[in-house]
């Protein structure tokens, strides 16, 4: 438990503060200072200024003289708080010596008159009691002395500082008291309130401490007592026995910790009260019904991330006091509610741990099957873990270590029950206990197939089946213990021939008259023995086989054995024995023609060496066919029959490879598509089609490239090679002009290596764009134009120019708005890229910045000149300063092509303006003679306007000198004949004879 002593927190004006505040002026009436929230919470800087010293006895007999002299009684209430301060901070530092011993009882008694109360005894050398009784006495007065409002509460504030360091708490809590009561908005509420609290938390009131603490928390406007005033809150509530409100006290205060430690880290200052309430949650709801109280908590609240450690710091307190059963159920109830947590499984060795140490044998070994069900290698858990863990990914650090973790503690759990169970078998009669040992050493197997100890682990599970009369599973073991692990030739060759004796134990249990029901095993080459169990029941032939098949591969591999020769038998196994594959082939051959046939057993066996032998002779069209027989027989399983299909299909394939090796392109893809048509659910048929789709790529058969492709892609979405289709399905498209599709195939491409290969990324979503322009879908190419723009600003060439399409397009579909925002990309360009502008930059650049400036040219056109004049001449010289501007950035770009027009729209501008200044409507008010001078002014503005209008026209005529004449040229002498007949209307000749040259 944190306990706050409340005499250390208050907080005390230092020396240099007070001797400040000295003067008694306007500001002389309270004492600002920070409380303790501040105190704790803030870096107190002091910068000392270089103010004269005055020694405390001086101030207080200067404030005396002033008590003694005033009649105004807001001075003297400032001079009795003033004393009051300086006999507190005396009392403070280093008690009072004979400071007042010489105070004037008339300035005393004069305070009293004015209704302030002042009882001062002869002050002489005392301790600091007596310096905080006059102190006391100082405020008390003060208070007497009607102050009201924020230094009322202030005072009450320092008196129950006083009273506590005085040691007189009981009067400490009633000024408290009095100023929560009395001033609940005042800025020592909180901190009152958390004071109160304390008090009487102290003095086992709790009642009226977890009300005081309360106070604090719902108000939450100053988080200063926050977290010390929720923590005593709820610890109020714990003693007062109200665990449910108490336990909602604390996960509020964990709540609010933990979220602190996200944002800022865990602060030294709150480690340990995290700590603390992390323990303090486990005693409250050990006062409850534990685990169970703790979970309907959580499931009423929402889960947290803190959970694991809540239930483990309760299972602690249960360790420590011994209540081992009540600690493996907090554990249990953790691992019910949260199964795939990564912490379940340490905490199912928890509970393991403390039923051992609490001495229940009983439990142990149930808690470590739980350990294997739960966290085992069939377990959800492990599934879940192992599946991320084995991802390539760089985020499953926690399932890896888990799974580290883990394994040790399952393997040694799974060790124990086996061994347990296997020990109970031995000092038993009955077999069935074998098989109890038996599936615990399979899981142990399976999980640790891996491991050095596999070996030993496969041999017990072996000799545990054997044991327990399962002797078809004890062969299946026996010949893995014998066949799957390195080691010592001879321990391996005893292994397998427990296996025989295992089959000898199964014939000499089956019943002599059994009939025949089904077919042996296939044999994976000829010499592979069985690992599984048909799914019909075997005949004692089919087991005799079955010992015979085995007995060859004994001899074969352990020659070296003086076993060997009670075991060889049979001509054709001594064929396959002798690894004469052709021999064999020739041999079975033989016996399927046979007449009368022999079994269909030897014969399946005949066939399967057939189409075995001649697939690994290389004879594929033998080899379909051989196990297109295979499958006509009856009694395979379904493994069996999945491989004779892949075998049959493989060989088809290896034909199609073969044919393509010879250049027989279309051919080879015809086999190539077989295989789906035989066994559509082959493992090669992927390859099998894409080699397909290449060679009638190859062969420019486009239509059934796209089929197979397309096909492909849907069936094998997850295959690697269909990141190859659209390039390949682009090409084709393109081939057979479906320009849409095509689009779609390339904006797949720059997709995909939008990260790796940007050059490519860009290149091929250009071409989507085009590709989406030229199947006439404005939309996605306005869409996908917009896309490479904002994807790549480098070539800025082609960036432009895809700007100028969405110009074009966006007009083609009337959007003058969207245009003209692409326009004016165009024109940035200019502006802003500098010398990275080249020729086809610039020309697009001034052909949108003279389209941009049409409209506006056009509405400079528009608006006539009414009276007012001045009015409407304002509204057209502004649109003529916008037109103007644009065509003098035509200028500035500098393109020939939109230079010419620019200076012919800039004259003309001019021109219009002088033409309609002297046509403009005159005012009807006006006589003869104020008309004739009216017009008199039009001619004087209108005039140096024309002027300016024929000299733009000139310098565009000026270009004819530079080999310049376009329409634009041309206009400009036509508008010069207008201005200036009588020295243009003459040159119509020349300009006939200029013509003639360009």
């Amino acid at each position: 438990m944190v306990l706050l002593s409340g005499c250390q927190l208050w907080p005390s004006k230092t020396n240099q503060a007070i001797n400040m505040e000295h003067n008694i002026g306007s500001n002389a009436g309270s004492i600002e200072g920070p409380t303790v929230g501040e105190t704790e919470q803030q870096e107190i800087k002091i910068s000392v200024a270089p103010l004269p010293q005055v020694p405390v006895e001086q101030s207080l007999k200067s404030y005396q003289q002033i008590l003694k002299h005033s009649d105004d009684p807001e001075a003297r209430q400032r001079v009795l708080r003033r004393m009051a301060d300086l006999t507190m901070m005396a009392a403070e530092n280093e008690g009072i010596e004979d400071i007042i011993t010489d105070t004037d009882q008339t300035a005393i008694d004069g305070a009293a008159t004015s209704g302030t109360l002042i009882k001062i005894d002869e002050y002489q050398n005392q301790y600091l009691d007596i310096g905080y009784e006059n102190a006391i006495t100082l405020y008390e007065s003060f208070l007497q002395s009607g102050v009201e409002g924020s230094k009322r509460a202030e005072t009450y504030y320092l008196l129950a500082k006083v009273y506590d360091l005085m040691g007189e708490i009981e009067r400490s809590l009633e000024m408290l008291n009095r100023l929560v009561l009395e001033h609940p908005e005042s800025t020592y509420y909180q901190e009152a309130q958390f004071r109160r609290g304390e008090i009487l938390f102290s003095d086992g009131d709790f009642h009226p401490a977890a009300d005081a603490y309360h106070q604090i928390l719902s108000r939450r406007n100053n988080q200063r007592f926050y977290q010390q005033a929720i923590y005593k809150y709820g610890w109020s509530l714990f003693k007062l026995s109200e665990y449910h409100q108490a336990g909602d006290a604390f996960f509020e205060l964990l709540d609010y910790l933990m979220e602190e430690a996200a944002q800022h880290g865990v602060k030294k200052s709150a480690r340990k009260l995290l700590s603390d309430t992390q323990r303090v949650i486990s005693l409250t709801y050990s006062h409850l019904d534990g685990p169970k109280s703790l979970q309907a908590k959580f499931e009423k609240m929402g889960g947290r991330n803190y959970e694991s450690e809540i239930y483990a710091a309760l299972s602690d307190l249960y360790l420590h006091q011994e209540r081992y059963k009540d600690a493996a159920d907090s554990y249990q109830t953790f691992i019910s509610v949260h199964p795939l947590h990564a912490l379940a499984p340490s905490f199912q060795s928890s509970i393991i741990a403390a039923y051992t140490k609490g001495g229940f044998p009983s439990l142990i070994l149930p808690a470590k099957e739980d350990y294997v069900t739960q966290f085992g290698a069939q377990s959800e858990f492990w599934q879940v873990y192992h599946q991320i863990a084995q991802a390539q990914s760089p985020y499953n650090d926690i399932e890896k270590q888990t799974l580290k973790a883990l394994k040790p503690e399952l393997k040694k759990h799974l060790w124990d029950i086996a061994s347990h169970y296997h020990a109970l078998a031995q000092k038993s009669t009955y077999p069935a206990g074998y098989l109890i040992a038996a599936n615990w050493y399979q899981q142990l197997l399976a999980t640790f197939i891996q491991d050095d100890d596999a070996r030993q682990i496969n041999l017990l599970l072996a000799e545990s089946l054997f044991s327990g009369r399962k002797y078809a599973e004890a062969i299946i073991e026996f010949n893995h213990t014998a066949n799957d692990y390195s080691g010592v030739s001879q321990a391996n060759a005893d292994a397998s021939y427990f296996a025989l004796v295992a089959y000898q134990k199964l014939l000499s249990a089956l019943p002599k008259e059994a009939k025949q029901t089904s077919s042996e095993d296939s044999l994976a080459g000829s010499t592979t023995i069985p690992t599984t169990i048909p799914t019909t029941t075997p005949t004692r032939e089919d087991w005799i086989k079955k010992k015979i098949r085995h007995g060859l591969m004994f001899s074969e591999r352990y020659s070296f054995d003086q076993r060997v020769p009670q075991i060889l038998d049979a001509a054709r196994i001594d064929q396959l024995f002798i690894k004469d594959l052709a021999g064999a082939v020739e041999t079975s051959r033989w016996i399927v023609v046979l007449n009368p046939a022999p079994t269909v057993s030897l014969q399946k066996k005949a066939w399967l060496t057939i189409a075995d032998g001649e697939f690994d002779l290389t004879h594929y069209a033998r080899a379909e066919r051989a196990y297109k027989t295979l499958l006509d027989f009856q009694g395979f399983s379904a493994n069996q029959r999945l491989r004779f299909l892949e075998q049959q299909v493989t060989s088809i394939y290896k034909q199609g490879e073969i044919l393509r090796d010879n250049n027989l392109k279309l051919l080879a893809a015809e086999q190539f598509l077989r295989v789906g048509q035989v066994f559509p659910n082959s493992k090669i048929r992927p390859n099998a089609e894409f080699d397909a789709a290449n060679l009638y790529l190859e062969e420019n058969r486009w239509p059934q490239a796209i089929e197979v492709l397309t096909r492909f892609r849907s069936l094998y979405s997850d295959n690697k090679l269909v990141d190859t289709i659209p390039d390949k399905l682009a090409l084709a498209y393109e081939s057979t002009q479906q320009w849409a599709l095509a689009a779609i195939e390339m904006e797949t491409i720059s997709n995909r290596y939008q990260d790796t290969d940007i050059e490519l990324s860009r290149q091929t979503l250009w071409h989507a764009a085009e590709l989406r322009d030229k199947a006439q879908q404005t939309e996605q190419a306005i869409r996908v134009y917009k896309k490479y723009i904002w994807g790549f600003e480098q070539p800025l060439e082609q960036r432009a120019e895809a700007q100028f399409r969405l110009v074009n397009l966006y007009g083609a579909l009337n959007d003058t708005l969207k245009r003209n925002f692409w326009l004016s990309k165009l024109q940035k360009n200019y502006l802003t890229q500098g010398d990275k502008n080249t020729d086809r930059t610039l020309y697009l650049a001034a052909w949108a910045t003279f389209t941009l400036a049409d409209p506006v040219y056009k509405s400079f056109l528009a608006v006539q000149l009414t009276l007012p004049l001045k009015k409407s001449l304002k509204a057209k010289q502004r649109l003529m300063k916008q037109t103007l501007e644009a065509y003098r950035l035509v200028l500035e770009i500098g393109v020939a092509d939109f230079t010419t027009a620019s200076t012919f729209r800039m004259g003309e501008i001019y021109r219009q303006l002088a033409v309609e200044l002297i046509a403009s409507e005159r005012p009807s008010a006006l006589n003869d003679i104020e008309l004739e001078q009216y017009e008199i002014l039009l001619e004087e503005q209108a005039l140096p306007i024309e002027d300016q209008a024929i000299e733009i026209h000139e310098s565009n005529t000026e270009l004819v000198l530079q080999l310049i004449y376009d329409e634009w040229v041309r206009k400009s002498f036509t508008s010069l004949r207008e201005l200036l007949p009588a020295r243009y209307k003459k040159d119509e000749k020349s300009e006939q004879f200029v013509n003639e040259i360009l």
